[in-house]
C-alpha cells in the first residue's frame, strides 16, 4: 500500500509496484509506436509496390505492342525463299539473252568479215 506522507520511506515492494505499473504503461506506449510504424512502413511498402507494378505492367504492354509490330512486318523463310528463288531465275534469265545476243553478234561479225 502506498503511503500517503511524501516524505515517508518507501518500501522496496512499493517501489517494485511503482516500477511495474511505469514499465507496463512504457509497454503499452512502445507497442503503439511499434504498431504504428509497422503499420506506416506496410503502407508505404505496398503504395511503392504498386507503383513499381505499373510502371513495368506498362513497360510490358508497350514492349508488346512494339513485338506485335514487329511481327506484322517481319517476313517469312519462305517469303525469303521465294524471292531469292525469282532473283536466281532473273539473273539466269539476263545471262542466257546476253549469251543469246553475244552469239548473234558474233554470227554478225564473222559473216561481216567473210562478205
Amino acid at each position: 500500500m502506498p503511503t500517503t506522507n511524501p516524505n515517508a520511506p518507501v518500501t522496496v515492494a512499493e517501489l517494485d509496484d511503482r516500477l511495474d505499473v511505469r514499465f507496463a504503461a512504457f509497454e503499452v506506449k512502445m507497442a503503439k509506436i511499434v504498431e504504428n510504424a509497422v503499420t506506416s512502413l506496410a503502407t508505404t511498402f505496398h503504395e511503392a509496390m504498386l507503383v513499381m507494378y505499373e510502371h513495368v505492367d506498362h513497360q510490358g504492354r508497350s514492349l508488346s505492342a512494339r513485338l506485335d509490330r514487329v511481327e506484322a512486318t517481319m517476313v517469312t523463310k519462305s517469303y525469303l525463299d521465294d524471292r531469292l528463288s525469282d532473283f536466281k531465275g532473273e539473273v539466269f534469265e539476263r545471262m542466257d539473252r546476253t549469251y543469246v545476243k553475244r552469239s548473234e553478234l558474233r554470227a554478225q561479225e564473222i559473216l561481216h568479215q567473210t562478205k
